[in-house]
């Protein structure tokens, strides 16, 4: 126990966050066309103070996905410079709960930081740690597979090609010690 205590306080931090809200149109092989709106929150392993890997979960809704839950698995990079542009790429899952349809997709997204904050901290001889938040406006597109209604007999467990854009506000933070 104890030397689990000392490997857990010699191991920089390295933490990154994130919280999102989406909304846009969807469209399936058969020609159902729907909207999507929704909002993620995610916690992870910060790579740099200007990316890292997320995992999150959140809630979606919409015309053919009434309620559902979703969870992603993504890497996401902000620009070098304040001002550049990032970008965000993983994997998304939506299972839904109301209305059946579920939804498993590749996702990416280009990322415009509206306001971007660092800050950095420490001594020369301990550890320095440096933080940054963004807050961003992301174009998000998403290909995958939709599992049809559960609750429809003639449609259930039919599986469709999907595809779907989102226009996002996200909260991004990135913080390590080193």
């Amino acid at each position: 126990m104890t030397r689990l205590l000392l490997i857990g306080l010699l191991v920089p931090a390295c933490i990154g966050a994130q919280g999102r809200v989406h909304v846009g149109p969807t469209v399936d092989s058969s020609g159902e066309v729907g909207v999507h709106a929704g909002a993620t929150f995610g916690f992870g392993y910060a790579t740099s103070d200007r990316g890292g890997v997320l995992i999150g979960g959140g809630v979606v809704t919409g015309n053919q996905t009434k309620f559902g839950v979703s969870s992603v698995i993504e890497g996401v990079k902000l620009g070098e410079e304040h001002g550049d542009l990032g970008y965000r790429a993983g994997i998304r899952g939506d299972v839904g709960i109301v209305g059946g349809r579920s939804f498993l997709a590749a996702t990416g997204a280009v990322l415009y930081p509206v306001r971007e904050r660092s800050s950095s901290g420490g001594h020369e001889k301990s550890f320095q740690e440096e933080t940054r938040t963004a807050l961003a406006v992301g174009l998000e597109g998403q290909v995958g597979t939709v599992m049809m209604d559960i609750d429809d007999p003639d449609r259930d467990g039919e599986l469709r090609l999907g595809a779907g854009a989102a226009l996002t506000l996200e909260w991004l933070m990135f913080s390590r010690m080193h």
